[in-house]
């Protein structure tokens, strides 16, 4: 790799933190939430969690203490460690070589000077003028204050400050000036001194760092270096080191290393900087010019490497040219759930694409896993354009590819203005009306079923049979197959996926692969690239992954189930809390799934949306066949679940069964939400549970036994309808008609 010295030299670097604040006490009185952002007051607080920065902050941190990813785990596992051992995790993931701490703000709790040096090899501390003036000032003074006195004892106790030991040195002085007065601070100084005052001026970007996305913050820190001199730009700033803020150490240093590299790299191959060049920017940044300017003691050996390097060492290439065999994919999931991309080189996606977007036909979103053509009545022809529009935020690098990278697309008629067809957009218009109307934010986890399939050649033809024959979980089968889902796992994890178990299923040579919860657009994203590195790995074995929802007619089928949960503020709402629970669900839990359950006949058109859905949804298969609920009853297409770790007798989310892998993940959220909310504004009440086989209750509604009869009940669901939008319910109902009529090819 040809900037393979530079990320190292970057991740090597030992980060000075010029301006931090003391930590405070586990029992302090600061909201735990303010460790992931700035907003104050109830209602800002109660949106903070939807930012991208917020939502990367947490889950990166949770991979650090190895916890759940949710405030309250990450909370749990910091009283359960102690402040002090979770806080060096934290310097030490962050590499930080010497930290400076402004003790001059007012904080509830607040450990010393000396208690921060057990975290850092070198501490230091800055003094605040306007504290210092404040406290001079709150002294007695018995014929009172002039300015002359003030002055005086100002510049004296100053001057003392210089005698104090070595482990409390004054490195730095600091004012706070400019926050009060909006720079209108008297100029009217002599030439010279403002001209030495200016040359000590230096610029500090570590307050942009995490909180803007990835993008915002490279084409932050790129802006910078166009401004100012190499020599004059520090970062981490942290700004505070409470109990919350000790975790931006972790946060804010690998965001920065992150960040710096990717625009240093560009400023290497742009020919702004040489490779060397860039190496000594980097220690520069995050260690030399805060050192210089606070005259610090810093062992310097861990930022002058004395390895040299050869302007020839490295070959840097320009940038990939137009016919590059570079490529990023653009995809995009139809209104059938077929998977499709439009490829273009790298070059050509970030001069042009990453803004602009490439055309696609509005057909795209009439078109059935029957045919490549609209379907008659989807409403959309051949006329008219759209964007696909990259959603930079998902852009990664392809695990099986040397040279490619893809990213998810949103569908807009002009950038900037969501087409009303996007599944994308579908799915976050429904969860706006959730978050709007009832402070909910909806969690999706979802369970991968397919087969891997072995080539076999039999009278001259090659078919396709599945790879064993051995029964649920078994291990001979695990053995057989160890290392794809070994390389499967490691290209999910690359791809930032969390895997949480695996084995495998009932069927011959089937497999399931539960991923790990998180929100629902986040969820289904998650959920494309999960299927494409399947089926590629699989490929590159010489082996097919199908996640047909029949592929034998003998053998049980495969699934997408989807696991669910309500939160609000960070917390899990939809299991009881207190009181009285007969079923361990919460009011808001309640009516929202008996929202779900009511509408399920028409959500199937959404989440079982080929012909062959219907033959793998039949009784006595754990497919949920009738129109129930029961608990941990996997039979029932609804089931709630009580996962290690909770309190008995309450449950933590429920999960629809009646999802496989042929539907768009956006669109069967989409309906699901929408569901939801009209149980929750008609405050809709479950049934009596299902404990048995629901075969066995005479009673019981029948779902829908094929995609026809789906698409009756969706033809009178007006509530799916108002929620996701009339053009688009027009569109997969008529994508859905075609593919009952015809022959289905989907996979």
């Amino acid at each position: 790799m040809e900037f393979a010295e530079l990320r190292k030299a970057i991740e090597k670097v030992g980060l000075v933190d010029a301006h931090a604040h003391n930590i405070v006490a586990l029992h302090s009185s600061f909201s735990f939430i303010n460790a992931f952002t700035e907003a104050t007051g109830t209602g800002a607080l109660s949106f903070a969690p939807h930012s991208l920065s917020f939502k990367r902050n947490l889950r990166e941190i949770a991979e650090l203490y190895g916890c759940e990813n949710s405030l309250k785990g990450v909370e749990e596992y910091r009283r359960s460690s102690g402040l002090e051992p979770s806080g060096l995790k934290c310097f030490e993931a962050a590499r930080i070589s010497a930290v400076l701490i402004d003790d001059g703000l007012k904080l509830d709790e607040k450990h010393d000077i000396e208690w921060h040096k057990s975290l850092a090899p070198f501490v230091g501390r800055i003094l605040r003028i306007e504290t210092f003036a404040e406290e001079i000032l709150d002294s007695e003074m018995p014929d009172g204050w002039t300015l002359d006195k003030f002055t005086k004892a100002f510049v004296g106790k100053l001057n003392s400050l210089q005698s104090i030991t070595v482990a409390d040195k004054i490195v730095g002085l600091k004012s706070i000036a400019a926050y009060r007065s909006g720079l209108e601070i008297n100029t009217n100084v002599a030439r010279k001194d403002a001209e030495e005052g200016l040359t000590e001026v230096y610029l500090d970007f570590g307050l942009a760092v995490p909180k803007l996305s990835a993008q915002g913050m490279i084409s932050s820190v790129k802006e910078l270096l166009e401004l100012a001199p190499i020599k004059k730009v520090t970062t981490v700033s942290i700004e505070k080191i409470q109990k919350e803020r000790i975790l931006y150490l972790v946060i804010s240093a690998k965001k920065a290393r992150e960040c710096l590299f990717s625009v240093l790299r560009d400023a290497c191959i742009d020919g702004d900087l040489t490779l060397a060049e860039a190496i000594e920017a980097a220690k520069d940044i995050f260690a030399l010019n805060a050192i210089k300017f606070y005259k610090i003691n810093v062992d310097a050996n861990a930022f002058n490497s004395k390895d040299t390097i050869s302007e020839n060492s490295v070959k840097i290439e320009s940038r990939a040219p137009e016919n590059s065999s570079s490529l990023v994919r653009i995809m995009w999931v139809d209104a059938s759930g077929q998977h499709r991309c439009r490829a273009v080189p790298v070059k050509r996606f970030d001069d042009i694409v990453e803004k602009n977007g490439v055309g696609l036909t509005y057909a795209s979103m009439g078109m059935s896993s029957a045919a490549d053509s609209p379907a008659d009545e989807s409403g959309l022809t051949g006329v008219g354009e759209i964007r696909l529009m990259p959603d930079i935020s998902t852009r990664k690098k392809i695990p099986w590819m040397e040279r490619q990278e893809m990213v998810l697309a949103d569908m807009h008629l002009r950038p900037g203005e969501p087409w009303e067809y996007c599944p994308r957009e579908a799915l976050r218009r429904v969860l706006k009306v959730l978050k709007d109307e009832f402070n909910l934010v909806m969690d999706a986890g979802f369970e991968n079923e397919f087969f891997l399939l072995k080539s076999v050649s039999r009278e001259g033809k090659e078919e396709w049979v599945p790879i064993d024959s051995t029964p649920y979980c078994s291990t001979v089968a695990f053995d057989a197959v160890s290392p794809i889902l070994d390389e499967i796992v490691a290209s999910l994890h690359s791809l930032d996926i969390t895997v949480e178990q695996l084995h495998a299923e009932a069927g011959k040579g089937q497999f399931e692969m539960a991923l790990g919860h998180t929100t629902c657009p986040h969820s289904a994203d998650n959920l494309i690239y999960t299927r494409e590195v399947i089926r590629a790995i699989a490929r590159k074995h010489g082996l097919l992954a199908t996640f047909v929802p029949k592929f034998a007619l003998d053998d049980i089928g495969s699934g997408s189930h989807v696991h669910l949960s309500l939160l609000r503020n960070g917390e899990n709402v939809f299991m009881a809390s207190g009181g009285f629970s007969k079923h361990g669900i919460s009011s808001i839990g309640e009516e929202f799934m008996a929202g779900v359950l009511h509408h399920l006949p028409s959500i199937l058109a959404f989440t079982a949306p080929i012909p062959n859905s219907y033959d793998r949804i039949q009784p006595n298969t754990w497919s949920g066949a009738y129109q129930c609920w029961g608990k941990e009853n996997r039979e029932a297409p609804l089931r709630t679940a009580c996962p290690p770790g909770i309190i008995e007798g309450l449950v933590s989310n429920f999960e629809i069964k009646a999802f496989d892998a042929c539907a768009n993940p956006y669109l069967g959220l989409a309906a699901i939400g929408a569901a939801g909310i009209d149980g929750l504004r008609e405050h809709l009440r479950l049934p009596e549970p299902i404990d048995t086989n629901p075969a066995l209750h005479a009673n019981l509604h029948r779902l829908p036994q094929s995609l026809s009869e789906s698409l009756e009940a969706l033809e009178k669901d007006n509530v799916l309808e108002d929620l996701i939008g009339e053009k688009l319910f027009v569109a997969i109902k008529g994508v859905r008609k075609q593919i009952s009529a015809g022959k289905d090819n989907s996979d």
